[in-house]
């Protein structure tokens, strides 16, 4: 025998290595499809809008960006309105004053972003020329006019009409570029436009005295991004066969003299723009309100060295938080000027991660987190794909501080979907893992039982027991321990697994739970764990299914064995105590009871071949069942005598579950089909 059960045992660890190499592979291919998934679909940039609208909102969102304390805003705010009217009105000499005060509390450069294009005669023009030429340091705007095209005779007028700045050209090139239904845009060139298509198609420069002495610089240098928000600004744009800086540009390079520092170019893509990220929390720039810096009511440490911007303000207060980031896509110009040159500054321009190496990134840091923790308990794999979602927006917040930008829609997205797949997969192997155990535990108990016992507690299962009315049934082999000093061990256990097939299989039939194998016997219960009509007639027809059954195996094992092998039955009915008796660490699913005590004795004493049952048992089926009296008995245990009566004949009713009995039945034949063992298919099961 040891040598036999040896090779089972290598079978049983194979078995096992398989299962655990198919949960591997299982995981290795779900894995290799999330990873591919991921990197074709952040490569082919599927819902890039989508994309950039997250991936812009988590940026802007950076607890780490706040404003550089390099700059400081004078805002021409709702307060200087209220005291001084419109600024459209105002006369130019307060700009004047404006920049002197700046100028002698020491300002690094001052940026002077308004629109002062029209050449007026009113008091103050002179005195701002004046303050601007011995300041030395201001920068201000050329409003810059673009339109789009793809013509190169249409370029040429583009250039021709850039040559001049004044009104007459202005009006006549933006009439122009309308007759020959040309894109113009006076404000910053949308997404859908290549900034290497974009061309100047006119300019507004400040009055000619004021424009000799201060530094220009282009504004509407950027571009909208898909998502509506700018993030992307240009060095300088195209004069003629000339450069103009940007305006924030204009301002970073004279910062950097002031400064003694080298003024670095940053670094352009292949459109030749460069991105920045914006501050959401504006609040954190240093601000003068444009008012207060005229009434001397300010701090002349955020003036001495820093650079100042001076331009029109209106707080980005809202009702919601929808409503905040729409205001935010047209950022007003002072501020967006303060982004770029944050930017600049602090050498915090930002390119896009090149699309190849973002999507493979994606897929192989996708394919490995989910290899790694997807074969790990469920609580540790669920964290370690929170874990994959944290560590990519690390990686992602840590480059685009170095100045890459990944996009973020894919990894957020798949650090979703690889979480759900996860706990569907688990979910899936943790079913049919109890399957596969409830398929075992079916071959030590009841089936009845394993779907009754696997819905409650172990706790609950150790009070489970009530008094119930139920039938019972014992059956064994007559003679059994002569044949058993008669025959081979191997033939011994052969007998057995097709007797114990045919019982198990009536019992099945008519709704009774096989209570246990007791040796050579068998005892089984009707109306227990679920209640049952007519249980004690099913109880019978059970018996006479085993008796009829056997007689063929008993034809059959004479031919083989010569020796005659018959079964005796008792059956009793009345009531028991059913339910879970043992100990927490073993517990039999029985009934215990003088019913069970007289239905025992009624097996011990069945002849050959026969069914015993007692007087309950008759006048609850004698409608039905044909027996004969045997006299009283006298059982073991039993001060009074027992009736018992012996079956003839029986009036069976349908099946209850025909088709839960041929579904059990083709349960026991794939079974039987597996086992490699000395387990052979009994011929009734053949037939059925």
């Amino acid at each position: 025998m040891a040598k036999s059960s040896l090779p089972k045992k290598q079978k049983e660890k194979v078995n096992f290595f398989f299962q655990s190499k198919i949960h591997k592979i299982t995981t290795v291919c779900i894995a290799l499809l999330l990873g591919i998934s991921a990197a074709t679909l952040s490569y082919a940039k599927v819902l890039y809008t989508v994309d950039e609208v997250l991936t812009n909102i988590i940026y802007s969102n950076n607890p780490f960006t706040v404003a550089s304390p390099k700059i400081t805003l004078v805002t021409i705010d709702n307060a200087t309105y209220d005291r001084y009217g419109s600024n459209l009105d105002w006369s130019r000499q307060m700009y004047a004053d404006a920049i002197q005060k700046l100028s002698e509390e020491g300002a690094a450069v001052i940026g002077l972003d308004v629109d002062l294009s029209s050449d007026y005669t009113a008091d103050g023009d002179a005195a701002l020329v004046e303050a601007c030429a011995n300041a030395g340091n201001v920068v201000m705007p050329v409003q810059t006019f673009f339109f789009e095209t793809l013509f190169s005779d249409s370029k040429q007028e583009q250039t021709a009409a850039s040559s001049s700045g004044d009104k007459m050209h202005i009006e006549e090139s933006l009439q122009n570029a309308r007759d020959k239904d040309i894109f113009v845009a006076p404000t910053p060139v949308d997404s859908d436009v290549k900034w290497s298509d974009v061309s100047v198609s006119s300019l507004k420069y400040p009055y000619e005295e004021l424009a000799e002495v201060v530094t220009l610089g282009a504004t509407n240098a950027v571009q909208v991004s898909p998502d509506g928000f700018i993030h992307n600004a240009a060095m300088s744009v195209n004069i003629g066969e000339k450069q103009m800086d940007s305006f924030a540009v204009s301002i970073y390079r004279q910062f950097a003299e002031f400064a003694h520092i080298a003024f670095q170019l940053p670094s352009l893509n292949s459109d030749e723009l460069f991105g920045f990220n914006s501050v959401l929390r504006e609040n954190t720039y240093q601000r003068i309100s444009f008012c207060d810096l005229l009434s001397g009511d300010y701090d002349p440490s955020l003036i001495d060295e820093h650079i100042i911007l001076i331009g029109e303000y209106d707080s980005l207060e809202s009702d919601g938080l929808f409503e905040y980031f729409e205001s935010r896509k047209t950022y007003q110009e002072v501020m967006l000027q303060a982004f770029i040159l944050q930017a600049l500054l602090e050498q915090r321009t930002v390119l896009d991660v090149p699309d190849l190496f973002q999507a493979l990134f994606y897929g192989i840091t996708i394919t490995l987190f989910y290899i790694i923790f997807a074969n790990r308990k469920r609580l540790f794999a669920f964290l370690g794909q929170l874990l994959w979602g944290f560590f990519i927006m690390a990686v992602a917040f840590s480059l685009n501080i170095i100045g890459y930008r990944f996009l973020l829609l894919i990894p957020i997205v798949f650090a979703i979907i690889s979480t759900l797949i996860f706990l569907l997969q688990y979910n899936i192997l943790n079913y049919l893992e109890r399957k596969r155990m409830e398929t075992t535990l079916k071959m030590y108990v009841d089936s009845k039982v394993v779907d009754e016992i696997s819905e409650v507690s172990p706790f609950a299962l150790a009070k489970y027991s009530e008094r119930r009315q139920i039938a019972v049934l014992f059956v064994d082999i007559r003679g059994f321990t002569t044949m058993s000093e008669q025959l081979d061990p191997e033939q011994v256990v052969h007998i057995l697994n097709e007797y114990f097939t045919l019982v198990y299989a009536s019992i099945q039939a008519w709704n009774g739970t096989l209570d246990k194998f007791i040796g050579d016997a068998a005892m089984a219960i009707f109306n227990a764990p679920q209640e049952e009509d007519n249980f004690i007639l099913h109880a019978v027809c059970a018996a006479h299914d085993i008796q009829q059954g056997f007689q063929e195996l008993t034809q059959r094992y004479q031919n083989l064995y010569g020796k005659e092998i018959r079964v005796g039955i008792g059956i009793n009915c009345g009531e028991a105590i059913v339910g879970n008796i043992g100990c927490l660490h073993r517990m039999d699913y029985t009934a215990i009871g003088d019913t069970v005590n007289t239905a025992s004795r009624l097996e011990s004493n069945a002849p050959a071949g026969e069914i015993l049952i007692s007087q309950s048992v008759l006048d609850a089926t004698s409608d039905r069942v044909t027996a004969v009296p045997v006299g009283e008995l006298s059982l073991k245990g039993k001060s009074v005598a027992v009736v018992a009566y012996s079956v003839q004949d029986i009036d069976k009713p349908p099946i209850p579950n025909p088709s839960s009995r041929k579904e059990f039945l083709n349960e026991v034949r794939l079974l039987y089909s597996k086992v490699e063992s000395n387990f052979t298919l009994p011929a009734f099961l053949k037939r059925v």
